[in-house]
């Protein structure tokens, strides 16, 4: 703004949010609000304490695409520049360098990190996938051939079985890939007999490896499939969701019958993915009918995050595991209840709990006079 016709002009963008942001990865521990995540032309931004609207700190330049935080061990982050160009920290964010310089893959390039294995996937071209071994040590890169028919447009690597990957192309297919790190790896193409030739966006899944959800992000096409039996069959959940594009899904971990997808009109949600034909609604209380790009979930505790792109970095709790507050009732003291010397009392202990918990008793003397002994719900002095 200026108001001297042009000679001087002041700021007025405080918390103007309006990043273009394509990725987000979350720090693992508990109620901590640190993340990562990369933008368009304003490479990969570093939130701190961001428990709200904060000024963010820009860790690796030019255009920020995939990044991860390590969550078995948060101090090694990684994040990338355009195709296999990425750069790692080893101090928690605080310094990154090089990792690897390639430009094979796709502009922005899709990826996963395997925490667990320590290897980094990545898009190379139609027949290989990128690897980045020993991420957290003295890493070194090599290619995996597999047949993919077209560039890999989703990577996933499998939370539940070591060293496998599930591999989305932009032409609909869709590969599961076992002993992913070895020179030997073994592909199964599980693409629906009924998948459109169209961009894979998203592979999520479920209770295992047996459910998963597969997301396509192109227009006039079914967006949503679902699988029980590990990819042998598929059926559309596809619902009465509008026609648009679906770029990511989760799951709650706590009822996976709710699911939550990043669209071009913000995010959407089902309370119950089991019927045939879910009820979809938009869920964007606190956010905005706008593209999101990426959602990120913390296992520890239900945290999610939401890269937006145009208006910044959002999050929510309502995946959220709260244990309730329980503190058990406590008898202070026994009126009116005479016991005469070397004489006993029992005393019937009943209870009721909301939950329908098991109940258990316990007793304790406050007097070395006193002798008590407890048996189920009997307490005897």
């Amino acid at each position: 703004m200026t108001s001297d016709s042009g000679a001087v002009f002041t700021a007025k963008n405080s918390g103007y949010n309006v990043t273009q942001f394509y990725s987000t990865a979350i720090h693992p521990t508990t109620g901590e609000y640190y993340f990562l995540a990369g933008s368009q032309d304003n490479g990969t931004q570093q939130f701190t304490n961001a428990s709200g609207i904060v000024s963010t700190y820009e860790v690796t330049g030019g255009d920020g695409a995939y990044c991860f935080i390590d969550q078995t061990d948060p101090n090694y982050q990684i994040t990338s520049y355009i195709y296999n160009n990425w750069r790692i920290s080893s101090d928690g964010g605080s310094s990154f360098s090089n990792l690897t310089d390639d430009n094979t893959g796709r502009f922005i390039n899709p990826a996963d990190y395997d925490d667990n294995a320590d290897i980094l996937y990545s898009a190379a071209n139609v027949d290989s996938i990128k690897r980045i071994h020993d991420v957290s040590g003295s890493y070194y890169s090599d290619y995996m051939s597999v047949t993919l028919g077209a560039v890999a447009s989703h990577i996933r690597a499998s939370d539940y079985s070591g060293n496998v990957i599930y591999v989305g192309t932009s032409s609909g297919s869709l590969y599961k890939i076992s002993n992913a790190n070895s020179s030997s790896p073994s592909s199964t193409e599980i693409t629906g007999t009924s998948f459109p030739t169209a961009w894979i966006s998203c592979v999520e899944l479920g209770a295992s490896d047996s459910e998963i959800l597969v997301i396509f992000s192109n227009y006039g096409v079914t967006s949503v499939w679902y699988s029980v039996d590990a990819g042998l069959t598929w059926v559309s959940k596809e619902g009465d969701l509008p026609d648009m594009p679906v770029r990511w899904a989760l799951f709650n971990p706590d009822n996976r019958n709710e699911v939550i997808l990043a669209t071009d009109i913000g995010v959407w949600s089902t309370d119950d993915l089991s019927v045939s034909s879910p009820a979809w609604t938009a869920s964007n209380s606190g956010l905005a009918n706008v593209r999101v790009d990426m959602l990120q979930i913390r296992v520890s505790d239900g945290f999610v995050t939401a890269a937006t792109y145009g208006r910044g970095l959002f999050s929510t709790n309502d995946f959220t595991t709260i244990s309730p507050v329980t503190t058990a009732p406590v008898i202070a003291a026994i009126s009116d209840t005479t016991i005469a010397e070397d004489a006993a009392i029992v005393i019937v202990l009943t209870a009721s709990d909301t939950e329908e918990d098991t109940l258990t008793y316990s007793a304790t003397a406050d007097t070395r006079a006193l002798i008590q002994s407890i048996r189920e719900d009997r307490v005897s002095l």
